[in-house]
């Protein structure tokens, strides 16, 4: 389990089809949040708040990235339909999920699948963590990070 205080290996994203590591990404803070799938509720709720603060995340050098194990094709209809101005990061394969603790068994009408918990990280240029939430609430987690990022400045 990730907690804060921790670094972070300097992993690899796939965004867009391209291969980026962490540390070649522009940021002094990066918000990484994990979600369960694209074009649903909470996750629609959730990926909308963070980009309707995205200004002030830009005004705090705040790169915000959502992860989920949806490929290409998918993130491009839910960035489209939801007009979404910042990057999601296809973790197919689910070795984020792994890596981070947030890909777990889960379960809904008492059916146990393999899935994300919907979980943020803040993490600083030198691959530290500086906040963990594996108990993220799609309505209020951007205000959240948003609040705690401004708490350091």
């Amino acid at each position: 389990m990730i907690e804060v205080n921790n670094k972070i290996l300097d992993l690899e994203l796939l965004i867009d089809d391209k291969i980026t590591k962490i540390s070649e990404l522009k940021f002094k803070y990066l918000i990484l949040y994990f979600y369960p799938k694209d074009l649903t509720s909470g996750c629609s709720i959730e990926a909308k708040a963070y980009n309707d603060l995205l200004p002030e995340f830009n005004k705090l050098d705040t790169l915000v990235l959502g992860v989920s194990s949806n490929n290409k094709g998918s993130h491009s209809k839910f960035i489209n339909k939801l007009g979404l101005n910042f990057k999601l990061v296809d973790d197919v394969d689910q070795k984020l999920g792994y890596y981070f603790d947030t890909y777990k068994e889960k379960s809904m009408y008492g059916k146990k699948y393999l899935g994300y918990v919907r979980s943020t990280f803040i993490i600083n240029h030198n691959l530290e963590v500086l906040y963990v939430n594996y108990k993220a609430n799609s309505s209020k987690d951007a205000i959240t990070s948003l609040d705690f990022i401004k708490s350091l400045n």
